[in-house]
Parts: structure tokens; sequence; C-alpha cells
């Protein structure tokens, strides 16, 4: 009887395509991982900035009511006015944040654009003055490391005929 054993050469090379075969599988576990984590974050940043927005859209939408003096302000970076509850309701950007009445509401605002109102009229036109105002379109771009939103909605105030 004789016996079967492996040469060393036999083991270096078995060992040698077992490193390579698990080499592969880490590379493609952590293309996976990283996908998770990025899809994560995008998830997160997403729910964050839409439920700014809502809010936004939801307090532009009770602007008091068809006179000038309601508005207070309306610039691309601020929309500033008094709504139905007579409280006066300030959005504007300070820095990379978007505030409302002097607190965060949203962080990590792109540095270029990364909030923008823009005035419409009932014809969909710029409004020029604070009483033609019908639609204010908001644009939200939000940066957080490799992750970027951009959202953009528009609030028709109700109480202006």
């Amino acid at each position: 009887m004789t016996k079967k054993a492996h040469t060393l050469i036999e083991l270096v090379v078995a060992i040698a395509i077992a490193g390579i075969i698990a080499s592969i599988f880490s590379l493609v576990i952590n293309a996976g991982m990283d996908s998770w984590f990025f899809i994560k974050g995008q998830k997160s940043l997403l729910m964050e900035t839409r439920a700014a927005m809502k809010r936004m859209v939801r307090d532009i939408r009770r602007t008091k009511d068809n006179t000038d003096s309601v508005i207070l302000n309306f610039t691309s970076t601020r929309y500033r006015f008094i709504d139905v509850d007579d409280n006066t309701i300030d959005y504007q950007r300070d820095g990379n944040d978007l505030e409302v009445n002097g607190n965060v509401l949203l962080p990590d605002l792109a540095v270029v654009g990364g909030l923008e109102f823009v005035y419409l009229d009932a014809s969909g036109a710029i409004a020029g003055f604070a009483e033609d105002i019908r639609v204010v379109q908001i644009t939200l771009i939000v940066e957080e490391g490799t992750s970027r939103i951009k959202l953009r909605s528009a609030a028709s105030l109700r109480n202006r005929q």
C-alpha cells in the first residue's frame, strides 16, 4: 500500500487559489456594503428634505390675505409673511442652513442654489410686487458627503384671489 500525500507545491497552489477566491468575494461584499451605506444616507437625507419642504409648502399656503402688507419680504433666498393666525413666518438661508423664524429647519444646504424662491403671478409670470404673488416655487438642494438631493415644489396662496 502506497500512501498518497499532497506535495508542498500542491498545498501552496491550493492556498493561493483559495486566497484569490476570497479576495474576489471580499471585493463583491465590500461594493455591496458601500452601495447599501450610500442608499441609506440618500434615504435619510431625502426624508429630512421632504419634511422641510412639506412644512414650507403648508406654511406658505397659509399666507393671510390679498393685501401687500402681509408679505413682508420676498427675495430669492428669503420669504417673510404673516399667516392666517397673524404669526410672522420667516424662511431664509443662513450660511448652509434653512431657518424658519431663526431656528434651523434643515442643515447642509448646497453652497450655490441651496434655497431658491420664485414668485409667480396669476398668469404664471414672475411677480414683481407682493400683491401680485399667487404661487411660490421652492427649490431645495441639500448636500451631505457624497449625497445630493434636489427637491422642487410650489405653494399656491389659498387666500389670494
